[in-house]
């Protein structure tokens, strides 16, 4: 799986069949994360971080190295680090979680814990009593299918007893069937 691939998919197969402001649930797996733009780091070369940062308006100093062009990237990653996947999500009508960590995200400039909070305050005022509500409902939907997984996994293993082979060939049953040979023999004659 790929970003390109899963994108593809989670547009044209999951979106349309989600009820309205649904929620969506994903792990961290790297498709999952492609970002919308790619931001500056260590390995890139020192034009392109100030072709970036031109791009965005952001001054710089043209004698600046690159540990100090990215010091002026820092301060902007979380403005900048849209995942695709929130986009289409949002795009299509659903928000989640990522609706008020991308409100945070969005207006942090201080990273000062004390005012994250207040933002984080802020964003949770903009989510609707409907919202909420669709987001209580689905976690509930999903506990329920993995409390039904679970019975079904504990009756699977109280119905059927394990089937153990061995790659081993046991002595007694070749001499079992060496016995058997002779016997046939005997008979014979």
């Amino acid at each position: 799986m790929n970003a390109a691939k899963y994108e593809r998919w989670f547009t044209n197969q999951l979106l349309p069949n989600l009820k309205p402001n649904s929620v969506i649930v994903l792990d961290n797996a790297s498709y999952h994360s492609a970002q919308e733009e790619l931001l500056p780091r260590k390995g890139w070369r020192k034009a392109n971080i100030q072709a970036w940062l031109t791009k965005k308006k952001i001054p710089y100093g043209h004698d600046m190295i690159i540990a100090e062009l990215l010091k002026l990237v820092d301060p902007l990653r979380p403005m900048y680090s849209q995942k695709r996947v929130d986009k289409l999500a949002k795009n299509a009508g659903h928000e989640a979680w990522g609706q008020t960590k991308g409100d945070v995200a969005a207006n942090n400039s201080t990273f000062k814990l004390q005012d994250v909070k207040g933002l984080f305050e802020e964003a949770l005022e903009k989510v609707t009593p409907t919202n909420w509500k669709n987001y209580e409902n689905h976690v509930k939907k999903i506990e329920q299918e993995m409390w039904e997984k679970e019975d079904l996994v504990d009756h699977i293993h109280e119905t059927f007893q394990p089937i153990v082979i061995s790659p081993y060939e046991d002595e007694t049953d070749s001499e079992d069937d060496d016995d058997d040979e002779d016997f046939d023999q005997s008979e014979e004659t």
